[in-house]
């Protein structure tokens, strides 16, 4: 008989009720029903037409961050769907039961979660014990429900209905009196009268009731000899199948037996996991049994742990295997199945909060005393910014290396090349060259090795500014990424050839890259704080050069707050704080975007990033400059020209650095200095960039070549640059150069147009000048650069003009002479770079202009 399942309405109709709030917390001790009162409401949602999504936390199964990255996946999918047809958008629920039994890592993640300010989620929380998440702030939001032990109790009309009529009152009221409302002792009086068993309660006070001895009495007595034992020796396998349990019991009648307790009792539950049958208890039952389990002797328990580890970790499932091990003491076994599982390479194939609770599992001197783990915690802190001590570990390990030790040696080469990133600093060309010879040289099997040097050659050779080599380079690793199925080492692959395409100003690509990015990070690495990090930093940089970072600033300042406590790599901090930056300005905040610099001047410090730390004086003197602050410019630039003067080769800037120093410099002196000087200093970068082929960086010298132009008077060169730089934007796609300094960018092109004309502009040209002048008025009309070049007279007989009228009637129209009417139009055909009517007609039609 299974257990009777009650409608418990008055908690569905309260959590309806609160369906707005971003967290639903069912908090109670085992046996008071909370995962089927979870499931009730699952089930009332997808009833409704919601589709949520459930996990169980299952501590001796590795599925919880594949199950999260599913479930967030599918919920954005669904949320874009939703936008898509143009429907009511639904609030998304995650339903997470056993959420006593997460790891550090999911508590973490889930916490971040649910502060992340997303309206659209709503997340039901199961759980034995009180999260370790700081909840305080979202309960003085009123954004939690809390169910706790006195609302999951049975009342006493639930009780009544529960045993129904066939069962006398009194008895019942004894019953519920004996079990003061508790949902699990009620529901086993239940199932052991309805075997026929008759109930003893006993004088014993309710207080004193003993849900163990209860099910000792009730369930295990009714069992035979065989299944007793059985469970006994399958306590601590939970789920569990017949081939597991004949592994550990050294037996081979483990599926007749399961099949047996499952279909004469409810206290064991069947499940299809990967098309293979499973076997959970109930987690009472599963409680009381590893408590008994331990008549069976030490030495007994220890060898069935160690028995169901060896198949568990033949059969794949790492992380319960090596808990089991450890659980059995044989801290020994536990090393040697996670290091037979890759070690490191789990890390680097998908990702820290894979490898972490592994590591978590064992001692730390235990760890510092083995090479290979010492690694694997290198790994972590790297990704944790904490390169100091991943350094030590490091060498520690390089130390005690010997020539027999290929695996040790193999695993430190792959963690020196990530320290040389992590830490920050330069590489020289000669030890980029050593990378590519121990690259080649590496055994073309292992695949993983060359897909992880090849990648880091890829990100060395865009230091040193040689990005065909580093498109080779990127390539070559995507290719063999790609072979193994590693979405993880894909997913960054994406972003690091991306990079090379925006450098090189090819924005629609990088911006491509960077969407299949964020896609794989959200179809299979959702749960990922650190990478859903990356991947808004490097989209926001992406739209924000397409001029299409639209509500991006908020996300954008959570993934900086996200990678400053998590990513240990500082490049990406260069990228996410100059787009935030930019993003603020635009909008006119100054002093958030002062606020912005000194959080990363805070992170660079904890973080020992001096590199990093020079690269913000650049941000900051960018900010003050074109935020109009003076006195602040003036003292930065100071700052920023004696760190372009620095040569060392750790903490030097790098070519990008230098670029952008430079081009802020010509921005500066533009602005409060020497319109001259800024005009030649922007040239110098420009050609610089022409020479590299680095058209993003070009393109923002000829923009600031087109503002000192026209500030030191010289129209001409003014508008011969303003050409250049028009078709190059429109070619690479990047709008973002021509909007960073969106006032004076437009005031410049006034300026040709008026003095000029757009005689030498072919229509495209136009139509892309128009679009940028329109964006930075905020009113999108194409006729505003026809505006912009004619005077008033004019544009009203080129309008009349576009209306097929005759100079006659046009002059009589306007009260003109028709002498005054064919001057202005002499000027129309001059400014439009047309020598007829007909052209000129046309090109007014195509900026849409009409009488009305």
């Amino acid at each position: 008989m299974k257990p009777r399942i009650l409608n418990r309405q008055r908690l569905t109709d309260r959590f309806l009720s609160r369906l707005d709030r971003r967290l639903t917390l069912v908090e109670a001790p085992a046996g008071y029903g909370k995962t089927t009162l979870l499931r009730s409401w699952y089930k009332h949602l997808m009833d409704g037409g919601t589709a949520p999504t459930w996990i169980s936390i299952d501590p001796a199964v590795e599925n919880f961050g594949d199950a999260l990255e599913t479930a967030l996946a599918g919920q954005a999918r669904e949320r874009v769907r939703q936008r898509q047809h143009g429907w009511q958008q639904h609030r998304a629920f995650l339903f997470i039961d056993d959420f006593h039994e997460a790891s550090h890592f999911a508590t973490e993640l889930i916490g971040k979660i649910l502060h992340r300010n997303d309206e659209g989620l709503h997340i039901v929380m199961g759980t034995r014990l009180a999260p370790t998440i700081p909840l305080a702030k979202l309960r003085l939001g009123d954004a939690v429900t809390d169910f706790g032990t006195e609302d999951l109790k049975f009342h006493r009309s639930e009780a009544e209905t529960l045993f129904g009529d066939g069962c006398p009152q009194d008895r019942i009221h004894h019953y519920y009196n004996h079990a003061e409302g508790w949902p699990a002792a009620l529901q086993l009086m239940l199932l052991s009268m309805a075997k026929g068993n008759a109930l003893d309660l006993g004088s014993s006070s309710p207080a004193a009731l003993d849900l163990g001895g209860y099910l000792n009495e009730q369930f295990l007595n009714s069992l035979s000899e065989a299944q007793n034992r059985f469970l006994l020796e399958t306590a601590h396998l939970n789920p569990v199948n017949g081939d597991l349990a004949d592994h550990t019991r050294q037996s081979n009648d483990s599926w007749s037996l399961l099949a047996s307790l499952h279909q004469s009792h409810s206290l064991v539950f069947e499940q299809i996991e990967g098309g293979v049958r499973w076997y959970r208890y109930h987690q009472l039952l599963q409680d009381y049994l590893l408590r008994k389990q331990q008549s069976l002797g030490e030495t007994s328990c220890n060898d069935l742990r160690l028995r169901a580890a060896h198949w568990l970790k033949d059969h794949g499932r790492v992380y319960a295997a090596a808990k089991l091990a450890m659980q059995a003491g044989n801290t020994g076994l536990t090393e040697s199945i996670v290091l037979d599982a890759g070690g490191i390479e789990i890390g680097i194939r998908h990702g820290a909060q894979r490898l972490e609770p592994l590591v978590e599992l064992f001692p730390l001197e235990w760890v510092n005393a083995s090479p290979r783990l010492g690694l694997a915690r290198a790994y972590l802190l790297l990704k944790a910014g904490r390169t100091g001590e991943a350094r030590l570990l490091i060498r520690d390990a390089r130390d005690a290396a010997n020539s027999d030790d290929r695996e040790l040696e193999r695993e430190i080469v792959l963690l020196e090349v990530h320290l040389r990133l992590y830490e920050d600093r330069n590489v020289s060309a000669a030890q980029v060259a050593a990378l590519e010879f121990t690259a080649q040289n590496t055994p073309l099997k292992d695949q993983l090795r060359r897909g992880v040097l090849y990648n880091f050659l890829c990100l060395f050779y865009i230091q040193l500014g040689e990005l065909k080599k580093a498109r080779s380079a990127g390539e070559t690793a995507m290719a063999l990424y790609s072979d193994l199925g590693c979405n993880h080492l894909i997913f960054f692959m994406h972003i690091n050839l991306s990079v090379v395409d925006m450098d090189l100003g090819d924005c629609a690509m990088a911006y491509r890259r960077r969407k299949m990015a964020r896609q794989v990070q959200a179809d299979f690495f959702g749960h990922d704080t650190n990478l859903n990090a990356i991947a808004t930093i490097v989209y926001a940089e992406a739209a924000l050069e397409a001029n299409e970072a639209v509500d991006l600033e908020e996300p954008l300042v959570g993934a900086l707050q996200d990678a400053d406590n998590r990513e240990g790599w500082s490049e990406m901090f260069l990228a996410g704080y100059e787009t935030c930056l930019s993003l603020k300005l635009r909008t006119g905040n100054f002093q958030d975007a002062m606020n912005l610099v000194s959080q990363g001047e805070s992170m660079a410090s904890r973080r020992s990033l001096p590199r990093f730390s020079r690269l913000l004086k650049i941000l900051e003197l960018d900010v003050a400059v074109r935020a109009g602050q003076e006195a602040d410019a003036r003292r930065l630039s100071g700052s920023v020209k004696a760190l372009l003067g620095e040569t060392g080769d750790t903490k030097g800037f790098r070519w990008r650095s230098r670029l952008l120093a430079r081009l802020v410099l010509a921005n500066f002196e533009c602005q409060f200095g020497d319109p001259e000087t800024a005009y030649d200093l922007s040239v110098a970068v420009g050609q610089d960039c022409e020479r590299g082929g680095l058209l993003r960086y070009c393109l923002r010298a000829l923009v600031l070549q087109v503002i000192a132009a026209v500030a030191k008077g010289d129209t001409t060169t003014a508008a011969s640059v303003l050409a250049k730089a028009l078709a190059l934007g429109r070619q690479s796609g990047m709008k973002d150069a021509f909007l960073r300094d969106a006032d004076r960018f437009a005031e410049a092109v006034r300026a040709v147009v008026r003095e000029r004309g757009v005689a030498g502009y072919d229509p495209e040209t136009l139509a892309f000048m128009s679009t940028l002048i329109s964006k930075v008025q905020d009113a999108p009309d194409p006729r505003i650069m026809l505006a912009e070049m004619l005077t008033q007279k004019e544009f009203a007989v080129l309008r009349s003009l576009s209306e097929g009228h005759a100079n006659k009637v046009i002059a009589r129209a306007l009260d003109l002479s028709e002498p005054t009417v064919k001057f202005h139009l002499q000027n129309v055909y001059r400014k439009l770079g047309v020598n007829s009517r007909k052209m000129a007609a046309e090109l007014a039609l195509q900026y849409g202009i009409r009488s009305g």
